[in-house]
């Protein structure tokens, strides 16, 4: 059975040859739409762990081995092997396979991006079936190797959503909290953006799982003299915040004044981080800040207003550029987040007073503005 679909998806991807205009750019080396590794990937894995004979199922996953230490093989196998690993490797241990974890290790110096970031999914998936023997591997090389930071932190980040999906996985997990807590922040300063978001995402789902103890820590990091580490507190607050209750909500609610209070930080960055999480809490879940809104309205108008004009040289020309552009774009956001959310506790003549303000800045903002106009309108002919 299982040679028979597997050896059919490697065959087509291997004879594509050139990826065809209708799924993918010219210059893409994939054969078809990523998505598609995906999917079938998924489909693959899920037959594999539901196969009845046990010698089919290792020959499909020695033969994804096989594919990935072949040199021969097109990225397009590489990824779909990748993937399936990943698949198979979160809900089946695979450490019986030594040379497993040097395999995928090797495909993160891969020169398409495509499949580092597939190499980086696998190892994360694949640490779940066996947390003891990889979760340590994965936190070592983090530290150890700066060049593969952000895939590892990736990685992490595919172990921390995968076990807190059940209460049985989330006890496991419970015992190696600390040190993922004492890695991750240790690189909330990171000068790389990405880095960041990605430690600021593994921290707030890390708070899902023990947020009595963690909370009240992020909490301290609130007051950082760096503004990285400012920013990426606030950010993984955006994390923790769900539609559906969590049992966060409660201490959440108490504390989050508190993180968006740095809607008044000295640091633009932190203040548009800042007001990426107000909006994803307002539209995911508003009862979190309703009691607040005496406190963050002010300073969410605050940012409508302020504008950094400068002129940047680029040979002989010049051109203007306003630093605070994307500040003002996430407040209108918020406002407009707000106005849907949060209607009963806005004064609505004040509202009105940074939608005009609104009407006279750059096209994108006033865009959000004439929506909030119509917001508006449709309230006032219902009530």
């Amino acid at each position: 059975y299982m040679e028979s679909p597997e050896e059919e998806a490697v065959v087509s991807t291997q004879s594509t040859g050139n990826p065809s205009p209708a799924t993918q750019p010219a210059n893409s080396p994939l054969s078809v739409h990523k998505q598609a590794f995906y999917s079938t990937s998924s489909c693959v894995a899920a037959l594999a762990l539901n196969c009845a004979d046990s010698r089919e199922y290792q020959s499909v996953i020695t033969k994804l081995l096989d594919n990935l230490k072949s040199k021969d093989m097109s990225c397009s196998v590489r990824l779909f092997a990748l993937l399936t690993l990943g698949g198979i490797g979160k809900y089946r241990d695979l450490s019986e396979h030594q040379d497993l974890q040097k395999v995928i290790m090797s495909s993160f110096n891969s020169p398409t991006e495509e499949v580092k970031s597939a190499a980086s999914y696998a190892l994360g998936n694949v640490s779940v079936g066996n947390l003891t023997l990889y979760l340590p591997f994965i936190l070592g090389e983090i530290q150890s190797n700066p060049k593969r930071q952000y895939l590892l932190l990736h990685s992490l980040k595919e172990v921390i959503t995968s076990m807190s999906d059940h209460e049985e996985n989330i006890t496991v997990l419970k015992n190696y909290v600390p040190d993922i807590w004492n890695l991750l922040v240790r690189y909330m300063e990171s000068p790389e953006e990405g880095s960041r978001k990605i430690v600021a995402a593994c921290l707030g789902k890390l708070m899902l799982i023990d947020h009595e103890s963690l909370l009240p820590k992020l909490l301290e990091y609130r007051s950082s003299a760096s503004p990285f580490a400012r920013s990426t507190v606030v950010t993984a607050i955006k994390y923790t915040v769900k539609e559906e209750p969590q049992p966060i909500d409660p201490m959440l609610r108490q504390y989050i004044g508190q993180f968006l209070s740095l809607l008044e930080d000295e640091d633009l960055n932190v203040r548009r981080m800042a007001l990426v999480t107000l909006n994803s809490t307002a539209h995911n879940k508003p009862a979190l800040i309703r009691d607040h809104m005496e406190e963050i309205l002010p300073n969410l108008y605050k940012e409508t207003t302020i504008k950094l004009k400068r002129e940047v040289e680029m040979g002989p020309f010049k051109y203007p550029v306003d630093d605070a552009l994307d500040n003002r774009k996430a407040a209108f956001e918020c406002m407009y987040t707000v106005l849907q959310n949060c209607m009963d506790r806005v004064n609505i003549f004040q509202f009105l007073d940074h939608i005009e303000i609104g009407l006279k800045d750059v096209p994108d903002i006033k865009m959000l503005t004439y929506l909030m106009v119509l917001r508006l309108i449709h309230i006032n002919l219902t009530l």
